[in-house]
């Protein structure tokens, strides 16, 4: 959905305006719901975008073909025509832990905070979707291999390295808080080393007892 017309004849919009929001067919917006208003930001390796949350907009009246009307509850910037509309979520809940059904192995492709690096407490935005049998509550293991000392700059520059020749170690933990078509959202719970984007992340399943 968007935003394609006001009540006013002013370019820049805030609360309490009135506005009018299109909608595919047969997808009317709910009245009485509030969705967010976003504009997308760059994207994430073809898996999606970041997005700027403008402000949040309540659905007052829907007719059959028409454009649907609504009132901008709040504005956390200047909001104009072309802005999206959805149902975005805001925060993140706990989850319990889930026990691991499948082996998977990812990469961090993208941060909530858009910094360099993460530590613990931060979300991070993981390259699995459903397809690769993770599900909400899973624990990962956030991992590099690799020298960690750059020969060309003689500084600690090995975010997102592989070198199979190294074995692994481990920098952190991630417990999957939301699993999408294309990819999961991650929140850190361990950090013994900054991690950022392009570390992998790995998750097994428990190996058997000896009998």
């Amino acid at each position: 959905m968007k935003i394609d017309g006001s009540v006013d004849d002013k370019e820049l919009l805030a609360s309490g305006d009135a506005v009018y929001i299109s909608y595919p067919k047969g997808k009317a917006p709910k009245v009485g719901t509030t969705y967010s208003i976003y504009t997308a930001d760059h994207e994430v390796k073809d898996k999606g975008s970041y997005v700027r949350i403008l402000g949040t907009v309540t659905v007052r009246e829907v007719k059959k073909d028409k454009r649907a009307r609504g009132v901008i509850r709040e504005a956390n910037s200047e909001i104009e025509r072309g802005a999206l509309v959805g149902p975005l979520v805001r925060e993140l809940k706990t989850v319990p832990p889930v026990a691991p059904k499948v082996n998977a192995a990812g990469e961090i492709i993208a941060l909530l905070t858009r910094d360099q690096l993460v530590g613990e407490g931060e979300v991070v935005f993981i390259d699995l979707g459903e397809k690769s049998g993770l599900e909400v509550g899973n624990r990962m293991n956030v991992v590099r291999r690799g020298d960690a000392l750059s020969e060309s700059s003689g500084k600690a520059k090995d975010v997102g390295k592989n070198d199979t020749r190294f074995p692994t170690r481990a920098l952190g933990e991630v417990v999957i808080v939301e699993v999408g078509p294309k990819m999961s959202i991650g929140l850190v719970t361990l950090s013994v080393q900054e991690m950022g984007v392009g570390d992998r992340v790995l998750m097994q399943l428990p190996t058997p007892a000896p009998e």
